[in-house]
């Protein structure tokens, strides 16, 4: 027993593990275990599962990417933008702009000077060199493009960034000596060296002059290029240099202008944006570790919503000077809002039960309408509202008076008909007394033009005309005129 009671239990586990061994002992003299184990049944042995045959389904979708085929790498790295599937690029709305501070003009100032000789602006030879490298630099390209180099398990923006540099040194483009520094300044830019790679290249090549374009713009449209599609035979504007002191983020709005005007970037901010950001970071470490800076200026939303703000000033000084408003232009590249829903109708016509008109939509999507709901307007209630007060009437302000008054001063102004004078008062005329201006009662809208089946709403009477029918107002502001004594029931109590 010294072998399994340690000195750490205490006398009455000793005592314990005693007394059971001795009671082992004895089971075992008396054969007792022996017995039970004898009597004991054996063991069934297992039988094998039967297979289930599966139940025969129909056609399922296939994923490629279970079926082991070879697909971009659309987030590690990003695919080869000239070679991202054909899918046609959405026109969606102008994103919302960015709050991120801005540099200032003497932080450019700034930055600039620390290599003057790339931010001075392109000349017209050296516009004619960035079109001879840029095709130096598609024809030098391995066939096949990113699908090529994933077989090969090379990596393509390696090889373009190798192309671009070769060529600008061939040509006599610039090459600013901040673009060997930017990689190592910053940490690492993106999760693969292919994600790095295709980040630099994009910097290298707005760095260079050829600006920052994307395959579904119009050739010669993009972020430092044109904004607009240059016409034939005109001359395209001189691209723009992207330099340390750049304004990174109206550079950034500007892509987005542009991929609202001709297509969403497919590729999810590999066009302009991821570069645009790198920089954006080694623009705030020089100013922080050169001059101690930060960037301050305004913010492109706190912009617009100024110049917003001073249109909006302007349009209403305009209209207390009695001048006309004056026209709001759109922001560049972004064409006038779809007013969905809004029915272009010239001022002096009116819209009748029946009448067919046309909905103003953008031009793909309009289609006929019919307007089916409403009442039309009398043109004797549409004189009747730019007449003046009968004489000696309410000497109250025309505008200011209830729209049910205005109607009634024009009926009342105008002669009756011959047939309305000579007949005797109608039974719905007598039942005119029924209900007093002001009474609280219940009605149906719509049911005395259109005879449909509606519920009862409170309403309060607002006028008794004199041909038995009352004009009502609605609790929740709604008014109907003309209504006939056989819609009207008294509140409930």
């Amino acid at each position: 027993l010294s072998a399994i009671m340690p000195d750490t239990l205490s006398a009455y586990e000793k005592e314990r593990l005693a007394n059971i061994e001795s009671n082992e002992r004895v089971l075992v003299e008396l054969g007792v275990l022996q017995a039970a184990a004898a009597a004991r049944p054996p063991r069934k042995p297992k039988q094998p599962r039967a297979e289930r045959k599966p139940a025969p389904q129909g056609p399922r979708r296939a994923s490629g990417r279970l079926n082991g085929d070879v697909l971009p790498e659309l987030f590690d790295g990003g695919p080869d933008l000239d070679e991202l599937d054909r899918r046609a690029a959405t026109q969606p709305g102008l994103k919302r702009a960015s709050d991120v501070r801005r540099l200032t003009a003497e932080q450019m100032q700034r930055l600039d000077s620390l290599e003057p000789t790339s931010a001075a602006a392109l000349s017209a030879e050296e516009a004619a060199a960035i079109d001879l490298a840029r095709e130096d630099v598609a024809a030098g390209g391995t066939a096949g493009g990113w699908k090529a180099h994933k077989a090969k398990g090379t990596n393509m923006y390696t090889e373009k960034r190798t192309l671009l540099k070769e060529a600008a040194a061939s040509r006599g483009l610039r090459w600013p000596s901040w673009l060997g520094k930017i990689q190592g300044a910053l940490p690492p830019m993106g999760s693969t060296d292919s994600a790095r790679d295709q980040s630099m290249f994009a910097i290298e090549r707005a760095a260079c002059g050829f600006g920052l374009d994307y395959k579904h713009w119009p050739a010669g449209v993009g972020v430092l290029l044109a904004g607009e599609e240059t016409a034939e035979g005109a001359a395209a504007p001189l691209p723009r240099i992207l330099t340390l002191g750049s304004d990174t983020e109206r550079l950034k709005r500007e892509g987005q202008k542009l991929e609202a005007r001709f297509g969403r970037d497919a590729g999810n901010g590999w066009v302009y944006n991821h570069a645009l950001g790198k920089l954006r970071l080694y623009q705030e470490l020089l100013l922080r570790e050169h001059f101690g800076d930060a960037p301050s200026a305004q913010s492109i939303r706190e912009m617009e919503e100024a110049e917003a703000e001073a249109e909006a000033e302007e349009r209403a000084a305009a209209r207390e000077a009695g001048e006309a408003s004056p026209a709001v232009e759109p922001p560049a590249g972004i064409g006038p809002p779809p007013a969905r829903g809004r029915v272009v109708v010239p001022k002096e016509d009116f819209i009748n039960d029946g009448d067919e008109f046309e909905e103003y939509r953008p031009e793909a999507e309009r289609r006929p309408a019919k307007q089916k709901r409403g009442r039309a307007r009398r043109a004797e209630e549409v004189e009747a509202e730019a007449a003046p007060p009968p004489a000696g009437g309410d000497e109250e302000d025309e505008e200011d008076a209830p729209l049910s008054k205005r109607r009634r001063q024009g009926r009342a102004s105008q002669p009756a008909s011959p047939a309305s004078s000579a007949s005797p008062a109608s039974p719905a005329a007598s039942a005119a007394a029924t209900y007093a201006e002001g009474d609280r009662v219940s009605s149906a809208p719509g049911r005395a033009m259109h005879g449909r089946q509606a519920k009862w709403f409170p309403a309060r009477i607002d006028a008794v005309n004199e041909d038995g029918t009352y004009d009502l107002v609605y609790e929740d502001g709604d008014e109907e005129d003309g209504v006939a004594a056989k819609f009207i029931r008294p509140a409930p109590k």
